[in-house]
């Protein structure tokens, strides 16, 4: 008896450590809004299924939601991709460069749309902007309040339109002020470190996540000069 209450402990123990080792490890993912920062009452949100900035107020609930994404690792496997909140499953990507909603597919070509580097903000390293992982120095930017994907010509303009501000999630807090939790090192949880690199054709240095991972040969060590910021005057729209 005393055996057989042996045998039967190991065996059940055995199948909990199996089923334990085939649940999939999961990334720790980050539910937040994205400001803009020269029009700070606009957030990124996805509207008809096409992406916009467009001005959030605290009592409009389908606006909150739409402007809440789950920051989650890349679907390429690297870098963040950003899920809709109120529609799983979809995932801003480009396309014809203009700045979609669209339901993931297994393809290559939608993963490498829909995933995007974290950088340091052009205009303010308070803010972060968002580099195409296969249109490189292609920049999520507003032009007329639509998200597009754009090629940096290095004017202010496009600095200003193509800098956001990582703020807590509309879906759980009202507008409000910024924050950047995303400041953080690598590890298998799959959090950022952020190394420094030149980018966006000016001499100021802003930040690649991972990028001693993935391209080794362009990080640099960040200049102990901060790059200053060039202010909130509105931009295009």
């Amino acid at each position: 008896m005393y055996l057989h209450s042996v045998l039967k402990g190991v065996v059940v123990g055995s199948a909990v450590a199996l089923s334990l080792l085939l649940v999939p490890l999961s990334y720790a993912q980050e539910l937040r809004s994205f400001r803009s920062w020269n029009y700070p009452d606009r957030y990124i949100r996805h509207r008809s299924s096409l992406g916009y900035v467009d001005p959030i107020v605290a009592n409009d609930k389908l606006g909150r939601k739409d402007a809440t994404f789950r920051i989650v690792p890349g679907l390429t496997g690297k870098c963040r991709s950003f899920e809709s909140v109120n529609y799983p499953g979809h995932f801003l990507r480009h396309q014809n460069y203009r700045l979609k909603l669209a339901k993931q597919t297994d393809d290559q070509l939608f993963k490498e749309d829909a995933t995007f580097w974290v950088l340091f903000g052009p205009a303010n390293s308070e803010g972060r902007s968002f580099e195409s992982v296969n249109f490189p120095k292609h920049y999520i930017r507003h032009s007329n309040f639509e998200l597009w994907l754009a090629k940096s010509d290095g004017s202010p303009l496009l600095k200003k339109d193509a800098t956001f501000i990582i703020s807590p999630p509309l879906t759980e807090h009202p507008p409000g002020g910024p924050i950047d939790l995303l400041n953080r090192p690598c590890s298998g949880s799959g959090e950022i470190k952020l190394a420094a690199e030149v980018t966006l054709e000016r001499p100021s240095i802003v930040l690649r996540p991972c990028c001693h991972e993935s391209r080794p040969s362009r990080c640099r060590r960040r200049p102990a000069r901060e790059a200053q910021g060039q202010g909130s005057t509105p931009g295009s729209g």
